[in-house]
């Protein structure tokens, strides 16, 4: 595999973008933890409307032609979207495990918010797995040129917008009908 070396200075860079992210999820975490109502099916039609922005970004013809703007966003935006899906989800697990073990009262929502997370990043794994081999280190030579790898992205991030807003709608249809619960 191809392992990008980064430098001193875009380590860093990489990292403090890390601990940002990791502190918006706590954030969330807490947040979401202290709401009398959480509806997950919402926060995932969010994310599946955020995928619907980055595609229709991707997509756009004139960003496509600009190289500097493709190579930018497959060095530095793709790999931070493959780093928000795993350190935002655990952080907000982390945040509503803190909420529910060191707080007087345990909000009713913490163990909610958490599991709510944990099992966002684990059915996104695979996902982000497959992100990783065809967009961000392609080890295959047939996915390496940066134009197939922004095709590639633009895919992904369409197909995820959709799924997500079929998972989404799905659920509340379900949970409207009775079958699960919001």
């Amino acid at each position: 595999m191809n392992y990008v070396k980064l430098s001193r200075k875009h380590f860093w860079i990489f990292t403090g973008a890390a601990v940002c992210l990791l502190l918006c999820g706590w954030q969330a975490g807490m947040l979401l933890s202290g709401l009398r109502h959480f509806s997950g099916i919402k926060l995932i039609n969010a994310t599946g409307q955020a995928y619907a922005v980055l595609g229709i970004v991707v997509l756009a013809e004139a960003l496509a032609e600009n190289h500097t703007w493709k190579s930018f966003a497959l060095t530095w935006i793709v790999p931070s979207i493959l780093l928000a899906h795993i350190v935002i989800p655990l952080g907000a697990a982390v945040a509503a495990a803190a909420t529910g073990a060191f707080s007087r009262f345990v909000p009713p929502l913490a163990a909610v918010v958490g599991s709510s997370a944990l099992i966002f990043l684990i059915w996104s794994t695979p996902a982000m797995a497959l992100f990783h081999v065809l967009i961000i280190d392609p080890s295959h030579v047939r996915f390496q040129p940066e134009e197939r790898r922004w095709r590639w992205l633009a895919f992904f991030l369409l197909l995820a917008s959709g799924l997500l807003q079929l998972v989404a709608g799905s659920l509340d249809f379900l949970s409207d009908v009775g079958v699960v619960r919001p």
